[in-house]
């Protein structure tokens, strides 16, 4: 699937932040993770840092790549693939098609095999000055 570079978007993505008042996403531990809830249902847990930031998360968001699916035909991204400075992959969905979206920590065996994804995701990492620390996680989670 091709990869979907936001910069004609990025001015006009907004975030939008947890749903009230179900909030599935937060917690209050700063660093990424996951739980398992009674359902069996696996949810990522974003740290508190960019949760309480919005304007966090939007720069997160707008340093994304978009991501569709085969045969996806709308003209908004089915999903944003980020990273926080820490190497962590993000997933966010729309909240609102092709305005608004909502990111939480991704799920390795959820992410796509797609290695155009992956090296964009790379290639930004190191563009954005991220550690080399955080670059061998990215890269490692991604198995690049």
């Amino acid at each position: 699937m091709p990869v979907l570079s936001l910069q004609n978007l990025a001015g006009s993505l907004a975030y939008e932040p947890d749903e009230h008042p179900k909030r599935k996403h937060y917690w209050n531990r700063d660093e990424a993770d996951f739980v398992t809830l009674e359902s069996g249902a696996i949810v990522g847990k974003c740290p508190v840092s960019i949760s309480a930031q919005p304007e966090e998360a939007l720069r997160l968001l707008r340093r994304g790549f978009g991501w569709n699916p085969r045969g996806w035909t709308k003209p908004h991204p089915q999903r944003i693939y980020t990273f926080d400075d820490d190497g962590i992959v993000y997933r966010a969905t729309p909240t609102n098609p092709g305005r608004s979206y909502h990111g939480f920590p991704e799920r390795r065996e959820l992410f796509p095999a797609d290695r155009g994804l992956k090296v964009a995701l790379l290639v930004a990492a190191k563009e954005h000055g991220l550690s080399d620390e955080a670059v061998e996680r990215l890269s490692q989670w991604l198995g690049a």
